[in-house]
């Protein structure tokens, strides 16, 4: 039998289906710029952007966005679309992040989700979209000590009871937070969103993929903050600015302060050309 008669007797249906869908956690960070707090600015948020369902499962409960990938697409083309569709966002960092295949994640059916994790410079988001009724943004608060991760919009607020498990892998020893009990969010989106926190503090330390959070231009101060919230760990300013000069550039523009000297603005260098989904990352 040739590989043309062999695909003319292959019968898809003699095998167990599985759903494919892919999931977005969102990313973007929210801070007080302005003239009055340049020298202590509102220290950054890092917020996540978050879905309520309006149908069956989990109708009512937030979510990451979603939905399926269809036949002719790419998982990265689905990816795109369901942010369109979903957040009205576009041109966000986008990368994928892992795949989730437990068997019961989704009551409907076996769907197997393709997550990624997207980054975006919520200063040129719209007040109005993405935001209403049926999206919001979430702070993001982890407290290790009390084992808790809570998202709060201002208007409500989700609490994650986590739980520390170490497991060898190999020769080494791989640490990771896991939801223990009941979650607030659909399906298993807050395993999703541990995972995504783990891959940004992981790359911020050695890739350039924290300036797809920050906006055109920027204050050393401000960047160093959103390192800060994101590593979760205090930075020394000389230190910090010895590693990050040679990947910014200063602007002619200051934030002005009537009481301090106006603080430099600078912009990602990466700007004159270089693709922060390129070589860095």
């Amino acid at each position: 039998m040739n590989e043309k008669e062999f695909l003319a007797r292959y019968r898809a249906e003699d095998f167990d289906r599985l759903s494919l869908a892919v999931d977005a956690v969102i990313f973007g960070v929210e801070t007080d710029l302005a003239e009055e707090s340049v020298k202590k600015p509102d220290r950054p948020r890092l917020k996540i952007l978050l879905v309520k369902r309006r149908e069956h499962p989990f109708r009512g409960l937030w979510s990451l966005p979603g939905g399926f990938v269809g036949l002719n697409e790419t998982l990265e083309d689905a990816a795109f679309r369901v942010l369109g569709v979903k957040t009205g966002l576009s041109g966000l960092y986008l990368e994928q992040l892992y795949t989730f295949g437990e068997p019961k994640r989704d009551p409907r059916t076996r769907v197997v989700s393709c997550a990624y994790l997207a980054l975006v410079d919520k200063t040129v988001c719209s007040p109005d979209a993405p935001v209403n009724g049926d999206k919001d943004w979430f702070s993001i608060v982890f407290d290790q000590k009390s084992s808790l991760l809570t998202l709060s919009s201002g208007k409500e607020e989700l609490a994650l009871p986590l739980r520390e498990e170490r497991r060898l892998l190999g020769r080494v020893m791989e640490m990771r937070w896991l939801v223990d009990g009941p979650s607030p969010l659909a399906f298993d989106h807050a395993a999703i969103i541990l995972s995504a926190l783990s891959r940004i503090r992981g790359k911020a330390d050695y890739t350039d993929l924290v300036f797809s959070l920050m906006p055109e231009t920027f204050t050393l101060s401000h960047l160093m903050t959103v390192y800060e919230i994101i590593l979760g760990e205090k930075l020394l300013p000389a230190a910090f600015r010895r590693k990050i000069m040679d990947k910014v550039v200063p602007t002619e523009d200051f934030v002005r302060h009537k009481k301090f000297r106006p603080g430099r603005l600078f912009r990602y260098k990466g700007a004159d050309g270089e693709s922060l989904n390129g070589g860095n990352l």
